[in-house]
């Protein structure tokens, strides 16, 4: 699932596949505050305002209560106090992330959208470090 880290936008982010399929990218809530500059809170509260619009194991995982929160914290993605604070650990399938960005409705959402979709979901040659 965890295949190292690859940049997005200038960004390095974890490279996630499989957690929706075979193949398939996936990305933290976490990172996409980060590539769309807004807190984590934030983002994490507008999942939850509209948890209802999000398909389980289709749109979104939450990994809070998992090994994969552990393995996160033993590759250094999140701190053990981040773990603790944290009510959730989203991951996003590309259909979560478009949906999510419909509920961000902004212009830097739809500009990141396009890049991200490019640079990350789009590409079958993420280059892993």
């Amino acid at each position: 699932m965890l295949k190292g880290t690859t940049k997005v936008c200038g960004i390095e982010i974890p490279c996630i596949a499989g957690g929706f399929g075979e193949g398939k990218r996936a990305m933290l809530a976490k990172d996409i505050a980060v590539l769309h500059n807004r807190e984590l809170f934030n983002v994490n509260k507008l999942i939850n305002e509209n948890r209802n619009r999000f398909k389980d194991n289709v749109d979104i995982i939450d990994w809070k209560d998992s090994k994969f929160a552990i393995i996160l914290k033993n590759s250094g993605f999140i701190t053990q106090g981040s773990l603790n604070a944290s009510k959730n650990i989203y991951l996003l399938s590309e259909r979560g992330y478009a949906k999510l960005i419909k509920i961000f409705d902004d212009d830097l959402a739809w500009e990141m959208y396009d890049r991200i979709l490019d640079e990350y979901f789009g590409s079958s040659n993420l280059v892993v470090e």
